[in-house]
């Protein structure tokens, strides 16, 4: 027998409660609204709080016409309930923020009261307890982490009390068709931005309804609420739909399963810290300071490791109503969270759980969305814990705890706030002054935004969105972290942004920006300092100024600059640019053009390929298409392979140092976190791979190259091969996560060899740590462990006698042990195996079957000069040097399709310094020489101390204390004086020693104005030996009155005579070559035109070109014949007469058959029609939108986006769907009895199931060990002993669990097995109690003491959501 409640609390107790409740609102609401008062904040969309009108209204549009053309992304979940939102806040004259602020504090209270009102409903606690449990579920570390940097995320867990509520009213009798209404309306509510959000909080209730008795009519119920939900929900799931059928799939291009689910240890999970972005932290800060803060702060995560292990115990303890349904829900979000979890511990079908995330699961692969599952119950718990412990002074022990362990976690938003790193005021006037000034000027062609960056990340505040995004009436592009569009347009905008970055120069590029439509390029100078990675904005005005066809144009704002920002040659590195400056490009296509068919070229390789075509001039307008696109019945005159479309793989987190090195064919090799490159599926064949000739292959431990490599640290020269490719200039250097021991390289032999004479060469970098000292050679006959000698002279090494296919070579000791040993690592120069030669060559694909070709090889990214130019001189420095993949050298095995002679021509850069003084020296006098030189650079050389260029400085040698400048002229002068100009920020005191002919000598200082002055000598030389207070000295110019200096050579034409240009090989035989270009590409380091002086032979079937390591050219392409593009002038015309994003009218006049081009992403929902006639639709160019149009074709082409009618009708079928939902809703529940026993569910498993069940999960959260540990614990506290302390036991494990990981965290940073292995095992308990707490046989009493409930008065003012009160005290 149930006992009767007490009889109704007097209004006073109901009257304190309802302040209590309005107290907690206030207090949740004030953490949001005193988040940074008067700063907006970067969650979710920019423009949805500067401008919801104009957002709402392009979300009507499917097609969005920037980022060159493509479906936006779950556009439709912003038009409820967010969207009206914030524009009911602008109509009332809110500004932005605020109404951030309200929308924030409106979900707080959400989540808080609806915890509160479903613990009522089910019985659970007493008001007090019950608004602990509310408190719980808003302050939990994900709702204050995502509150105010990701809403739309939070949005759906704020709402899950209110979606179970009614189903619990329905389940206790209320009417099933308006609870299940009220539940679904609920859903709608959660909003459909991230619909995996919302999908993942409809599994509390789907399991709410399938743990019902027999007596609740489950299946009707469940289907009601089915139905309901359904339509409610219409309006954003199948415009989801038509984004998966006509979208572009960017999901295999985000971060992978293996970046998400480190952090998802049982631990993390249960304490509410499994959000892998929670634990980052770049170069701006975290992007989730609070929850960065909670996941990484010892007392944090000790404190919300409290309040997890509070809400276990309460779950477990007798009396709980409801405790299979809660339990069961909870392990379901363990369970799910702990998918593919790396770690020590994980099963063995961890890998194929991954796979399946980053494959047909990947929509649901950041499975944090699933925490509610978990929050809700444990909140629940809470409050029954609070309540059922009956002990006065264990019960204020336990709430004093809990009131403290929500305190400490709440204190990070009270100090930080909720906001994400970077709030701003507003944006900038000036970039709304370049937005008035692009809008007026840019008609319909194309804005283009460099550098490209991951995310909007800036001086003055990080939007994550483009300021352009709400201030642009035109069309706007721009390479960001998520791909958009297309796979082509994101490789070649990727290829941009290399030749940007590197600060190269391409006569191609302005070709390529006017195929596509760019009329402009914003360079955005204010980006962060911190986001960069290498795009330095002076090398990217460097690379546009030295490319033909772009110019400036216009600049705003304030100069800007960062903590570089010196006027000094080689800390300067980042000078005062202004914020923003607009390049124009000549000669923008128009967004609609024809193109003849009869100049159809055909490229095997990537769109990334067309840079390379044009800087050879194989490109001049003409249709292209890739591989095997195909061509709508036209033949290609032309056929071209290049080697663009290389295999790799990367990290898409990143932009520039994410891509690994060109991989072999059969390589895969299991780097965490990296995936195959963006690459459509047709073009799979036509890769470019890494071959090898001698060895199998170079392997090791970890590399600086990997995409998985430490961002800071990343280089693609860095590969493992560098290490055999006989150039001690190059070298590998292991990754840098784990420091230097046990960090290895290893080569495969093609056959077994004895590796009897093994000579290496170590590099001690003080960069890199502390150097090796003792190495092992390891092969199949065994190891030799051997010291080494610190030092970069070669080293001969023993080796195991024996013959073996492999051999390894494994650093054990190092010289000290580095008190961190991130960021460390070793490097090797040279390994060399006598009688082992190793080459790695590059193979294009093999099309000869296809006809003849010409072939056009380029140098793979990523090489990087160490000098860039500035607005005022060039900045120098060693560390901006960097090697590509390639190193020195170019190598290339490809196949013809018949014997032929050709000629082959290229680009290639000249690198020796000395061959460069050689050949730039037109006279005799004056002559220069100087005593070194700190970076390898003509522009730093000793000569730029005597050129007349302010530019350039003499920057010398780090180690050169005393550095000599010689000069001589052709005739004596009578000298009394000279000038010794230096960079502003590197003018500090410095003594000069005279030297002048016939052994005259003169000394003095250095001025302040840089003057120096001695008694008067005749001399035709002099030697300035410089004493500075500091090095490296940089000189930017010396002037001897009366002395010319260097003549100004470089708009002078250079060439050198056969012979004297790069040394090619081909098929074993040198060629040689001629070089030609201007004396300024070879001072400034610009890659010369070179040619072969005869004509090549080359045979049928396989080729081999390649050139020597050690060649003073860097050869940087390779084109084997190939004749100018010469593409039709005027096949016909195109005029726009209509534009608008989803809908053109275009008159075409086109006498031959021509394709008609749009600069836009081929995407399949377009169509064109003429006269009623369907165009036949093709992909240009690997990513443009074109139509074929046949011969004598003139009339008006209607090209329409078809998915935007049916998502507009779609949309407002959706909201219509609402109506019943609502209508429904809105009917008061009917109130009827609740049968005897509703509230059992039915059945308990057996010893056996529960063993195969506890096995099962066990396994699944920590492989063999928790197969083990999990279904013995779960027996365990089934047994009548474990009665009274079993519930207990869980929870203080888990408080152990996470004091470990606090105490890793406190030690330095948790590993894998303190962060990890050993708190999940003290964890296991947890699973254990919640499978016992699952599989427990139902109780039939309700807890006492029981809750007391309200006069019915008063819950008819409580709303539409109240318990029904049915007799003998049950909630229904």
């Amino acid at each position: 027998m149930l006992k009767r409640p007490p009889a109704a609390p007097a209004p006073d107790g109901l009257l304190l409660h309802r302040l209590r409740l309005v107290l907690c609102c206030a207090a949740l609401a004030a953490l949001a609204l005193l988040t940074h008062p008067g700063h907006l904040l970067n969650d979710t969309k920019l423009d949805l709080a500067t401008a919801p009108a104009a957002f709402l209204g392009r979300a009507l549009d499917l097609w969005d016409v920037n980022q060159f053309g493509q479906l936006q992304n779950q556009v439709a979940g912003y038009l409820f309930p967010m969207g009206p939102f914030f524009l009911l806040g602008d109509l009332a004259g809110l500004e932005g923020w605020v109404v951030q602020r309200l929308w924030g504090a409106l979900l707080l209270v959400t989540a808080f009261l609806g915890a509160e009102r479903l613990a009522r409903a089910l019985r659970i606690g007493t008001p007090a307890t019950r608004i602990a449990a509310g408190l719980a579920y808003a302050l939990a570390p994900r709702a204050l982490a995502l509150v105010g940097v990701l809403s739309s995320e939070f949005a759906p867990a704020a709402m899950l009390p209110w979606i179970v509520l009614p189903l619990v009213l329905a389940s206790r009798g209320a009417g099933r068709v308006v609870c299940a209404a009220r539940s679904a309306f609920a859903v709608a509510l959660c909003g459909g931005i991230n619909a995996a959000a919302t999908a993942a909080v409809l599994l509390p209730p789907a399991i709410y309804l399938l743990t019902r008795s027999r007596a609740v009519p489950r299946g009707r119920l469940f289907a009601w609420w089915a139905a309901f939900t359904a339509l409610a929900t219409l309006w954003w799931t199948v415009p989801l739909v038509l984004f998966a059928r006509y979208g572009f799939s960017f999901l295999e291009y985000t971060e992978s399963a293996a970046a998400i689910t480190p952090t998802t240890s049982l631990t993390n999970t249960l304490r509410g810290s499994a959000d892998w972005v929670a634990w980052l932290s770049g170069a701006t800060g975290p992007a989730q300071p609070v929850g960065h803060a909670l996941a990484t702060t010892p007392v944090y995560a000790l404190a919300t490791g409290v309040v997890a292990a509070l809400g276990l115990t309460g779950l477990l303890l007798r009396g709980l109503p409801e405790r299979r349904f809660l339990t069961l829900t909870a392990l379901a979000g363990v369970l799910v969270l702990l998918a593919g979890h790396i770690s020590v511990l994980e099963p063995p079908v961890a890998g194929l759980v991954r796979d399946l995330l980053d494959g047909p699961l990947a929509p649901l692969r950041n499975l944090r969305k699933f925490d509610p599952a978990i929050r809700l119950p444990l909140a629940l718990g809470l409050a029954h814990l609070l309540t059922a412990v009956r002990l006065p002074r264990a019960r204020a022990a336990a709430s004093a705890l809990a009131a403290c362990s929500l305190g400490v976690t709440a204190l990070p938003a009270a100090t930080l706030g909720l906001a994400g790193t970077g709030v701003f005021r507003e944006v900038p006037p000036y970039w709304q002054e370049a937005a008035r000034w692009l809008n007026a000027r840019t008609a319909d062609h194309m804005v283009l935004s460099v550098p490209g960056s991951r995310f909007g990340e800036y001086t003055w505040g990080r939007p994550l969105d483009e300021p352009l995004q709400h201030l642009s009436t035109v069309r706007w592009a721009q390479r960001q972290v998520a791909a958009a569009g297309s796979v082509g347009l994101v490789r070649l905008l990727d290829a941009i942004d290399a030749r940007l970055t590197e600060g190269r120069g391409s006569p191609g590029l302005s070709t390529v920006l006017s195929r596509m439509g760019v009329r402009y390029l914003l360079v955005r100078n204010d980006l962060d300092r911190g986001e960069l990675a290498g795009a330095w904005p002076a090398r990217i005005h460097q690379a546009l100024a030295d490319s033909p066809g772009v110019s400036k144009v216009a600049e705003f704002g304030p100069p800007v600059g960062g903590s570089w920002a010196l006027d000094d040659a080689t800390a300067g590195l980042d000078p005062l640019y202004p914020a923003l400056t607009v390049f124009e490009v000549e000669g923008a296509d128009e967004p609609v053009r024809l193109t003849a068919q009869s100049d159809l070229l055909r490229v095997f390789g990537g769109p990334e390929a067309l840079l390379d075509l044009a800087d050879h001039g194989l490109l001049d307008g003409e249709p292209v298409v890739l591989n095997d696109d195909i061509a709508a019945g036209a033949s290609p005159g032309r056929r071209v392979v290049t080697d663009s479309l290389r295999k790799r793989q990367r990290q898409f987190g990143e932009l520039r140092r994410s891509v690994s090195p060109t991989l072999t064919a059969a390589e895969r090799p299991p780097r965490p976190g990296a995936v195959d490159d963006f690459m459509e599926e047709e073009w799979l064949p036509f890769r470019t791979v890494a071959e090898y000739r001698g060895i199998k292959g170079v392997t090791a431990s970890s590399s600086a190259a990997d995409p998985g490599a430490i961002p800071a640290l990343h280089g693609m020269g860095y590969l493992p091969y560098a290490a055999f490719d006989g150039d001690l200039r190059t070298a590998w250097r292991s990754g840098g996560w784990n420091g230097g021991v046990g960090q290895w390289l290893q080569v495969d032999f093609v056959r077994r060899v004895d590796p009897g004479g093994v000579t290496a060469v170590f590099v001690p970098d003080p960069a890199l740590g502390p150097a090796p000292v003792r190495v092992s050679v390891e092969t199949e006959a065994g190891a030799v462990e051997q010291d080494i000698a610190v030092g970069t002279q070669p080293q001969s090494l023993r080796t195991p006698q024996g013959r073996t296919e492999w051999l390894r070579i494994r650093v054990v000791d190092v010289a000290f042990d580095p008190l961190i040993t991130f960021g460390t690592g070793v490097a090797i120069s040279e390994l060399a195996i006598a009688g082992v030669p190793a080459v790695r060559t590059y193979a294009p694909p093999d099309v000869a079957d296809r006809g003849p070709a010409t072939h056009l090889f380029t140098r793979a990214s990523g090489d990087r000069r160490g000098c860039m130019r500035g607005p005022v001189r060039w900045l120098c420095q060693e560390s901006l040097a960097a090697a590509g993949e390639e190193g020195y050298g170019f190598d290339r095995s490809f196949t013809s399709l018949n014997a032929r002679k050709t000629r082959i021509s290229g680009f290639a850069t000249l690198r020796d310094p000395d061959l460069v003084e050689r050949y730039t020296r037109v006279a005799e006098f004056p002559k220069v020489e100087g005593s070194g030189a700190g970076v390898p650079e003509p522009v730093a050389g000793p000569g730029a101390a005597f050129d007349g260029d302010a530019a350039t400085t003499w920057i010398t040698g780090a180690g050169d204390a005393q550095p000599v400048l010689s000069l001589r002229w052709n005739k004596a002068k009578v000298i009394d004086r000279l000038t010794v100009d230096r960079p502003p920020g590197a003018s500090s005191s410095a003594t000069v020693f005279i030297t002048g002919g016939r052994g005259q000598v003169r000394g003095g200082v250095v001025a302040a104005d840089g003057t120096v002055t001695f008694k008067p000598m005749r001399t035709d030389r002099l030697r300035l030996r410089f004493t500075p207070f500091e090095t490296p000295m940089q000189i930017t110019e010396v002037t001897v009155p009366g002395v010319k200096p260097l003549p100004d050579v470089s708009a002078m034409p250079f060439h050198l005579e056969c012979g004297l240009g790069p040394s090619l090989s081909v098929n074993g035989a040198l060629v040689r070559t001629e070089v030609e270009g201007t004396f300024g590409d070879v001072l400034n380091g610009r890659p010369l035109r070179y040619s072969t002086c005869e004509r090549v032979s080359l045979r049928a079937g396989d080729n081999r070109l390649s050139v020597a390591p050690l060649d003073p050219f860097r050869v940087d392409s390779a084109l084997t014949g190939g004749a100018p593009a010469r593409a039709e002038a005027r096949p016909g015309t195109a005029d726009v007469v209509a534009f608008s994003p989803s809908s053109r009218t275009v008159s075409v006049n086109s006498p031959k058959a021509s394709y008609l081009t749009v600069t836009e992403n081929f995407n399949a929902g377009w169509t064109a029609t003429i006269n009623g006639r369907e165009l036949t639709p093709l992909r240009l160019d690997g990513w443009r939108q074109a139509w074929a149009v046949p011969a004598g074709t003139e009339g008006v082409v209607q090209l329409t986006y078809t998915p935007t009618a049916v998502f507009r009708i779609v949309t407002a079928v959706g909201f219509a769907a609402l109506v019943p939902v609502v209508f429904f809703a809105l009917f008061p529940p009917a109130r009827r009895l609740a049968p005897p026993g509703e509230m059992v569910s039915r059945g308990t498993p057996g010893r056996i199931a529960v063993i195969a069940l506890g096995a099962g999960a066990g396994f699944w959260v920590a492989g063999f060990a928790g197969a083990v540990v999990v279904p013995a614990l779960t027996l365990a506290l089934r047994l009548p002993l474990m009665r009274r302390w079993g519930p207990v036991v869980p929870g203080v494990f888990l408080l152990l669990s996470c004091a470990l990981l606090a105490f890793g965290l406190a030690a330095g940073g948790a590993g894998p097995l303190l962060g990890d292995a050993l708190p999940a095992v003290l964890a296991l308990p947890a699973v254990a109690g919640l499978l016992a707490g699952a599989v427990r046989e139902p109780e039939s009493t309700p807890p006492l003491p029981p809750p007391l409930p309200p006069p019915p008065s008063a819950e008819a003012a409580e709303g539409l959501l109240d318990p029904v009160e049915a007799p003998g005290g049950h909630s229904g």
